[in-house]
């Protein structure tokens, strides 16, 4: 690789910026392969997007991230916001693979 691209994608730390991106980009992945699959239900999307949530909160706070970090919280926010998330709750509390047996 010529040496002048390598010390831009070092100095713009571009590994570490994709390594975020892949944080992010992951749950959201890993949910959309289970909702299209027929034998994953509504609890386990639920779930993922228990996963989503925590991966938006690992995030590190960075002077350069904390932007990104704040502008997917507020957008994860949002649509939470308008979810109706009791029915989840109980599914999540009594399907039986999730507690533990």
């Amino acid at each position: 690789m010529n040496d002048i691209v390598w010390k831009i994608l070092y100095f713009c730390r571009f590994f570490h910026n994709v390594e975020i991106v892949f944080w992010i980009l992951a749950p959201i992945k890993i949910l959309i392969l289970q909702l299209e699959k027929r034998e994953y239900n509504i609890a386990d999307c639920f779930l993922q997007l228990v996963y989503l949530a925590i991966s938006f909160h690992n995030l590190p706070n960075e002077r350069r991230m904390i932007i990104l970090k704040n502008d997917c919280v507020r957008i994860f926010n949002k649509r939470w916001s308008e979810f109706d998330i009791d029915p989840y709750i109980l599914a999540y509390i009594i399907h039986s693979q999730y507690r533990g047996k």
